[in-house]
């Protein structure tokens, strides 16, 4: 019964962690789209 108990909390670890994983890909995914909005616009204000 403690085996099955151990790898519950196994699967949970490794759910939160694949969780946290998305989340960080998610944000870096959000800040690239953001710098290069910023980008873009930092460009259209130097070439007017």
């Amino acid at each position: 019964k403690r085996r099955d108990h151990n790898t519950g909390l196994c699967l949970l670890v490794v759910f939160f962690m694949v969780l946290v994983a998305l989340v960080g890909l998610g944000l870096g995914i959000f800040q690239l789209f953001h710098l290069q909005k910023e980008l873009a616009e930092l460009r259209e204000s130097t070439s007017q």
